[in-house]
């Protein structure tokens, strides 16, 4: 599937046309974050993919990106050939919990205090 994306690279400047070429096929998750009252989507959270042999791929869950816009909160990862990882979250105040097998393919939504704590 191919997606067309148009837009200014700058005020005054000429336009840009993108085409998604990725091969597809491959594996994904999103990941997102429910923390509680006072910070309750987990802003400033590192959410980790594990991959066996190789190194965990880390995420911050944050809004801002730039000047008035707002980004995505959920942390999305791209799994290549894996089906299901363990996820590890490390929430704003240094406390971390680990889920061990997630599958892949979807959008999951990891709640604080579900996950096996890993302490500080």
């Amino acid at each position: 599937m191919a997606i067309w994306i148009s837009w200014p690279l700058a005020m005054a400047g000429r336009s840009a046309l993108l085409l998604n070429q990725a091969a597809g096929g491959k594996h994904w998750l999103q990941v997102r974050l429910e923390q509680g009252p006072g910070n309750r989507f987990g802003l400033g959270a590192l959410v980790g993919v594990e991959r066996p042999g190789r190194p965990t791929l880390w995420r911050r869950v944050k809004t801002g990106g730039s000047y008035l816009s707002s980004s995505d909160l959920r942390a999305h990862f791209g799994l290549n050939d894996l089906t299901r990882v363990p996820v590890r979250v490390i929430w704003p105040d240094g406390h971390q919990e680990r889920w061990a097998d997630i599958g892949s393919q979807t959008v999951v939504t990891l709640r604080r205090g579900e996950g096996t704590s890993q302490g500080r």
